[in-house]
């Protein structure tokens, strides 16, 4: 099987699993902690360590795609204690692989998904994920920045947020403007890294 239709597979399974997030009927519920790693159904692997280090996986992207991830990454090293640098050279030890697909690869509602690509151990610690974004959905910078932000997050150990607040940040899954991280998940992120 080519490497081609490998990561198709990929992308279509993780696809299923956010569409079945986003289709699921959302009822009124009371409030609950939300989920920190490792890898549970509504959350993302923990990263491997506090170094958090990108590429760009297809090719050297234009501007709209490059700065939106650009300025998310740079926001996760700001008001986190992870420490994250310019786009690099992708190999096997880079943290992010980000990429841009269309509606076609990624699924008509898909506005990005993220996944662990390589070494995902048994205590939920991801050495290396894929970042896919969705160029017919992100059609502005805020579009590109929530949802760069969104995956970013996922690619640490954050959960959806569970419910639109005064306090929302960029992990409520949808059409929101949000580009921040809440208190309550940069102190997730704190307290492991």
């Amino acid at each position: 099987m080519g490497a081609s239709m490998k990561l198709r597979r990929r992308l279509y399974t993780a696809m299923v699993a956010v569409v079945a997030i986003i289709a699921a009927p959302t009822y009124a519920v009371a409030a609950k902690a939300d989920v920190f790693g490792p890898y549970s159904s509504d959350s993302g692997p923990f990263a491997d360590n506090y170094i958090h280090t990108w590429c760009e996986g297809h090719a050297n992207y234009i501007p709209i795609w490059r700065d939106s991830m650009q300025d998310a990454m740079d926001y996760l090293d700001l008001q986190t204690n992870m420490t994250t640098g310019w786009p690099q050279p992708c190999d096997i030890n880079t943290d992010i692989w980000y990429d841009v697909y269309d509606s076609s690869v990624l699924g008509y509602n898909v506005r990005g998904l993220s996944f662990c690509r390589i070494a995902l151990t048994s205590e939920g610690v991801c050495g290396s994920a894929l970042l896919a974004m969705n160029s017919d959905l992100l059609n502005t910078y805020m579009d590109r920045r929530k949802t760069s932000c969104h995956e970013i997050g996922h690619t640490v150990g954050l959960a959806h947020s569970s419910q639109l607040t005064s306090t929302s940040d960029c992990m409520i899954s949808g059409n929101y403007t949000f580009t921040f991280l809440n208190s309550h998940h940069k102190d997730h992120i704190n307290s492991r890294y």
